[in-house]
């Protein structure tokens, strides 16, 4: 049996800091759509408001990301597993 008794740091990042990347990327494209849009509302209604709740439903997928990226590392060498 193997024991591991150091952590050895990868060059590359894990998958789910790549997911959390990609979704603070795509939300930080919908603000500034939403800002853009902002200076012309009348004629942008419509897409102000899907940029506004795209920007929440990203924004609560990146915490959920995170969550579950902190209990996974927070696992690691748990005995209780």
């Amino acid at each position: 049996m193997k024991m591991i008794w150091q952590a050895h740091p990868l060059p590359d990042k894990c998958k789910a800091c790549l997911k959390i990347e990609a979704k603070q990327r795509r939300r930080a494209k919908h603000v500034e759509d939403h800002n853009r849009w902002l200076k012309d509302e009348r004629r942008y209604k419509a897409s102000i408001e899907k940029a506004a709740s795209d920007i929440k439903a990203l924004d609560n997928e990146i915490h959920q990301l995170k969550v579950e990226k902190s209990e996974r590392y927070s696992r690691v060498g748990n005995s209780r597993r």
